[in-house]
């Protein structure tokens, strides 16, 4: 990679860290997303996590972690980046970007870092949370938690240039919850998300 590239990934890591941290500070906005996907996993594994799945031999637990950990996904994916795209054009950021060398490219690799840095917290917390409540048993060996990671990091970065171009075709930020909605519905039932 060219030193122009490598300095644009740089600052992309840097400007993902750093609305990650924004993010953690924004008391509203963190505990909207964690009771939306940790509060919700912890109350549906506390109610049927012990039930055994017929012809699994695996707990309601195990299949409850896998749906909310792509729910995760695709939520972050699909819906808040989107929005939080379609809001920064509103505002102006995309623009002021497009002056500064490698802007939008540090922009969409900086959003990515954080969608990603976002999608693992809730992995963590609700592994750990499954863990704690249902009895769930964690992966043993450092190669299952590895395979964990990078299928997560392929799979949350295989949506992000959709929820980015889901994001650049958005009227606004008020409305792109409505106009969202819709295919996003469809996809989670098509998916079994």
């Amino acid at each position: 990679m060219s030193a122009p590239g490598m300095r644009t990934v740089r600052i992309g890591l840097r400007r993902g860290w750093t609305e990650h941290v924004q993010f953690l500070r924004s008391r509203r906005e963190l505990a909207s997303a964690l009771i939306g996907t940790v509060g919700v996993y912890v109350l549906l594994v506390r109610w049927q996590g012990d039930t055994v799945v017929e012809g699994t031999g695996e707990s309601q637990a195990v299949l409850m972690t896998a749906g909310f950990i792509a729910f995760s996904v695709f939520s972050a994916a699909l819906l808040n980046l989107p929005m939080g795209i379609a809001a920064d054009r509103e505002e102006g950021t995309l623009l002021r970007l497009r002056t500064v060398p490698g802007g939008p490219s540090a922009y969409l690799v900086g959003r990515a870092v954080s969608v990603l840095l976002q999608i693992a917290g809730y992995v963590l917390l609700m592994l750990v949370a499954g863990a704690a409540v249902a009895g769930l048993r964690l992966p043993a060996a450092p190669a299952d938690w590895l395979t964990l990671a990078w299928v997560l990091a392929l799979g949350t970065l295989s949506v992000v240039p959709l929820g980015a171009a889901a994001g650049a075709l958005l009227p606004g930020p008020r409305n792109a919850a409505s106009i969202l909605s819709l295919p996003v519905m469809a996809l989670m039932l098509v998916s079994g998300v």
